[in-house]
């Protein structure tokens, strides 16, 4: 998410899964794939071939018509390497907003 966008969001910009609402299969599809991109790292299967991974790649899923889309993300050469997760609440504002929403 951060090397595609570095910034984030002003608190309150972006509605959360409570606001905007989650298809309720969609973490399980969503998981399933991000899993298996996971396991094929964990076990050296996706360094055979460059696409055998979704490293560099994007990949967008409509759940109510069933497709999906391909994007190639570039690198960002003067950008740190990410080496750890952040506080993503934090990190987009959303403890912020249901703050000041109180």
């Amino acid at each position: 998410y951060r090397d595609l966008f570095p910034e984030p969001p002003p608190p309150g910009a972006v509605p959360s899964c409570a606001e905007g609402g989650v298809l309720g299969v969609l973490p399980g599809v969503i998981g399933t794939m991000q899993a298996t991109e996971a396991i094929k790292l964990a076990i050296g299967v996706g360094e055979r071939a460059p696409r055998d991974t979704l490293s560099g790649r994007l990949i967008l899923y409509n759940a109510m018509s069933f497709r999906f889309h391909e994007v190639a993300l570039k690198p960002r050469p003067n950008a740190a390497p990410i080496r750890e997760l952040i506080d993503y609440t934090g990190f987009c504002g959303q403890a912020a907003a249901e703050e000041a929403q109180a």
